[in-house]
């Protein structure tokens, strides 16, 4: 019997089965991680340089380690199997002969590292949590619930896959018929279950902010603006709801097309573990990109002050030769000072309109003033936050009389 020619199902009514040129979608999951995977690596960088810098190591910081090492130990698994497009064919244009034991080992070595990189990723944002809402007991038993359920429930899935899809004794080895009619039974069940507590978990972990941050005393654009820091982790349950469609999909349809199927997920997997860091650490390296458009800004408003001054004299040397020079503009561009995320979710107080007003002030053509950009004092309107700067390498210089 020729294995190369008996298709893995037989094709659903008016479809054929094409082992030539058949349609694959293995391209998606390529794609995926070519897009998503890089920026998650820059954005956890960014997050341990701001770490570093500041001398701030913490447990979350750890945590989100063992994440990021976790989603990109998943996507290196993928590789292979995105890297042929066989596997993303349709079930009836899949020949027996290419279904190998190493296919079996990767589908179950991904499900054990998307579960812990999921695990160590949710953890790692609930520790974060609690270093900024740690006044609220509220916000704390919220955050040590999500922590447990998190927990219990990746755990608790990992073991079930690991129980059901590894060859018992008597099995014969991987791929054999009692190994994968085991799994045909087991996996996709795991998989749907996998899918609603992914779910569940994200939006739980993504909400626990939010209701805290619309209590604050700030205007609205700012709640929003802090909320929207936080809210980029909507884009890892979106991901999360569309796999578990297409799981509820594999788990129900009578003509079987699992592989087709789970390359779609699979490549939804991979931008919501990605994404999941990148909500992970945009809250720490958001402060220092905020940093860096200020002194951008400084940095214009310097140039512009110069060109200005530079026509202003030669205007003044035509008309009269004998006056005293003016004096030159300070060449030292402020470089600001930025606070941590803390500050902005202590207890609220009142706000002057008058004290509320930041950014950078010139007071006229021939002298630019050194002034304290403090992130969170612009967030809140209350200057008094610049007491615990996060970034202590960047501090600007105050204005004279401060």
């Amino acid at each position: 019997m020729d294995l190369s020619n008996i298709p893995m199902s037989q094709p659903p009514p008016g479809q054929v089965t094409n082992f030539v040129d058949p349609v694959s979608i293995s391209w998606a999951g390529r794609l995926s991680i070519w897009l998503s995977l890089p920026i998650m690596v820059i954005a956890f960088l960014l997050r341990a340089y701001v770490r570093l810098k500041t001398k701030q190591l913490g447990t979350d910081d750890y945590l989100l380690i063992l994440g990021a090492v976790g989603a990109a130990s998943f996507c290196g698994t993928l590789i292979p199997v995105f890297l042929k497009d066989v596997w993303g064919r349709h079930a009836w244009d899949i020949p027996v002969s290419s279904i190998v034991p190493w296919f079996f080992k990767y589908s179950v070595t991904a499900g054990c590292l998307y579960n812990i990189s999921a695990m160590f990723t949710k953890v790692s944002i609930l520790t974060f949590y609690l270093r900024i809402f740690s006044p609220s007991r509220r916000a704390r038993t919220l955050i040590w619930g999500g922590i447990a359920l998190v927990v219990v429930g990746y755990i608790t899935l990992t073991i079930c896959m690991l129980g059901w899809m590894v060859p018992h004794r008597g099995d014969g080895g991987w791929g054999l018929t009692a190994n994968t009619s085991r799994m045909n039974v087991a996996s996709r069940q795991l998989d749907f279950t996998q899918g609603i507590f992914s779910v569940v978990s994200d939006f739980y972990v993504m909400t626990i902010p939010t209701g805290i941050i619309f209590r604050l005393n700030m205007k609205d654009k700012k709640k929003l603006g802090v909320a929207c820091i936080f809210l980029i982790g909507f884009i890892s349950l979106g991901c999360s709801i569309a796999g578990t469609v297409l799981r509820y999909h594999a788990m129900v349809f009578t003509v079987e097309d699992n592989r087709w199927l789970s390359v779609k997920f699979e490549a939804l997997c991979v931008v919501e573990l990605n994404i999941g860091i990148l909500c992970a650490c945009v809250p720490v390296f958001f402060v220092v990109l905020r940093t860096w458009l200020q002194r951008t800004e400084s940095g214009f408003v310097y140039l512009k002050q110069r060109l200005t001054l530079s026509r202003a004299s030669k205007s003044t040397v035509a008309l009269s030769g004998d006056q005293a020079p003016k004096p030159g503009v300070s060449l030292d561009i402020p470089t600001g000072t930025l606070s941590g995320l803390k500050s902005i979710f202590r207890k609220p107080k009142p706000i002057d309109p008058e004290e509320g007003k930041t950014g950078i002030q010139v007071s006229h053509y021939y002298d630019l003033q050194s002034v304290d950009v403090d992130y969170h004092a612009h967030i809140r309107g209350d200057s008094a936050s610049g007491k615990d700067p996060s970034l202590r390498g960047v501090q600007g210089r105050r204005p004279a009389g401060a």
